[in-house]
């Protein structure tokens, strides 16, 4: 109904502004280091009992000590002392500048490379893609003059063939584990292109059903191993601050991109053209992380460079 009311470029604006939603989600992403307690423990060989203060009507046949009034003074001084110095330590962790909370909460490490990696912008991309795919199907089948119930089944062996592979990774995590993330993610990233261009150069129904079911199962490589995926390119104490990086670049590729698809769209009135465009986002990041995963691989293989010294002769 968006989609026939609202135009599809300004549909896909309106998903951009929900999709804006995300800028929120990395506001409220903080380390939980943060949030714990910090409980001081005691040091049990110099503790010091202290003596519990009485009231001069009690049991006879109860045992008791009470403190002199010198004593009394000297632990009404060491409660005071206590409270200063929690008041002080209260006063400086207010007096903390904003400059050093934004630095503790951005790790502008991360800025410099991680954002500029496969494993934060072709993560992004990819999402985008497989994203602005899924709302332009019903539409595209329509276009190709499919029927209701046909469009029906296709969408739901689209879902089912994404349910299965979920369940195929929750019984084969054993035998997953072998290979990283991304090798596993490559691999959807080929089956995502493979299935589209084979649905756009068939026009049978079954066939095209066939290679919507394997296209679920595409999708839910793209879109459950990002957690994955982004783990294994940052250090344990930079994961918290990777996804919302990765968050906030996601969110601005649905910004920019989604307009940008549905206006090329409207301009050519061609639902296949926007879907090859959505597939070569697929395959540059493809063809990137192959590039990426064999210099990395073949790096460790060069041989280091020798320094020759230069000789003077007399």
């Amino acid at each position: 109904m968006t989609i026939s009311y609202y135009g599809f470029r300004g549909a896909f604006v309106l998903l951009s502004a929900i999709n804006m939603h995300t800028f929120v989600a990395v506001c409220l992403m903080q380390p939980v280091a943060r949030h714990m307690k910090k409980i001081e423990i005691p040091n049990i060989e110099n503790s010091e009992m202290k003596l519990l203060l009485v009231q001069d009507k009690v049991d006879a046949n109860i045992p008791c000590v009470k403190l002199s009034d010198k004593e009394k003074e000297i632990d009404k001084k060491i409660d005071k002392k206590g409270e200063k110095d929690l008041e002080i330590d209260v006063a400086t962790e207010k007096s903390r500048s904003i400059r050093s909370i934004i630095l503790e909460a951005i790790d502008f490490s991360l800025m410099k490379t991680f954002i500029k990696s496969n494993a934060c912008l072709g993560l992004a991309i990819c999402g985008f893609a497989d994203l602005t795919f899924t709302l332009m199907l019903p539409q595209t089948l329509y276009a190709m003059n499919w029927k209701e119930d046909e469009v029906a089944w296709a969408v739901s062996l689209n879902s089912l063939g994404d349910l299965v592979t979920r369940i195929l990774f929750i019984i084969g995590s054993s035998w997953l584990v072998r290979f990283e993330s991304q090798q596993i993610y490559l691999v959807g990233l080929f089956l995502a292109v493979t299935t589209r261009l084979g649905m756009l150069g068939v026009e049978n129904v079954t066939t095209i059903l066939t290679f919507l079911t394997i296209m679920g199962a595409s999708k839910c490589t793209v879109l459950l191993l990002i957690p994955q995926v982004i783990a294994e390119a940052v250090k344990p104490e930079q994961f918290t601050s990777a996804m919302g990086i990765f968050m906030l670049v996601f969110g601005f590729s649905n910004l920019s991109l989604g307009p940008l698809i549905g206006a090329v769209r409207d301009l050519t009135d061609s639902y296949p053209t926007a879907i090859y465009i959505i597939t070569s986002c697929f395959g540059i990041v493809f063809i990137f992380w192959i590039v990426e995963m064999v210099y990395k691989k073949n790096k460790h293989k060069r041989k280091p460079k020798t320094q020759t010294s230069k000789k003077g002769f007399s």
